[in-house]
């Protein structure tokens, strides 16, 4: 029998040793909170002493706790996450699908490089949903109820359109950088 999956009794002081099956877990949770391996790791810590010592920890079933903690540690986060100093660069980051401060130097020329025809070809490929729900929501910066609204289309469907008209978008513009003979730096 696998000691850390044992039952003990509501009486018996919390210890560590019931987190060691969780923490691999609770970590991969805080670094896709957190999106900084320090951050990450101040936020298990802290979910882990905010666990322990709360007395709900003792009643939960062990398959329970791991996901008392994960909501422990959502709340935590939200609670502690501070505002974004730049609020354009992290919807951008988020609507590429990458951390903020991914973009090199090197790849922002390679953007700036890009003449502006081959992005309006881009753009005039694309497919007409994909193409409205880009514009309005990218670039007017709408966001997604106001946008679904003026598409007359349901919020999902117009966030699905969004999110396949920017992978749509970015494999048409790498392909265009390919054929104008820009290398990757």
């Amino acid at each position: 029998m696998n000691p850390l999956r044992r039952t003990r009794a509501p009486d018996d002081p919390p210890s560590a040793e019931w987190l060691l099956c969780d923490l691999n877990q609770l970590y991969t949770g805080a670094v896709y909170l957190t999106l900084e391996a320090t951050r990450a790791e101040a936020l298990v810590e802290h979910t882990v002493a905010a666990g322990l010592t709360d007395p709900k920890w003792c009643l939960l079933r062990p398959d329970r706790r791991e996901i008392w903690l994960r909501a422990l540690m959502n709340e935590l986060h939200d609670a502690t996450a501070a505002p974004s100093e730049d609020g354009a660069i992290t919807t951008a980051a988020y609507h590429v699908g990458c951390a903020p401060d991914v973009l090199t130097h090197a790849q922002l020329a390679v953007i700036e490089a890009l003449p502006s025809a081959a992005i309006r070809e881009a753009l005039l490929t694309l497919p007409q949903a994909l193409r409205m729900a880009l514009y309005y929501g990218d670039v007017e910066g709408r966001p997604g109820e106001v946008v679904a609204e003026i598409m007359a289309k349901p919020c999902r469907l117009v966030r699905l359109y969004q999110c396949r008209g920017r992978l749509a978008l970015a494999h048409l513009l790498w392909t265009s950088v390919q054929r104008a003979g820009v290398r990757q730096l």
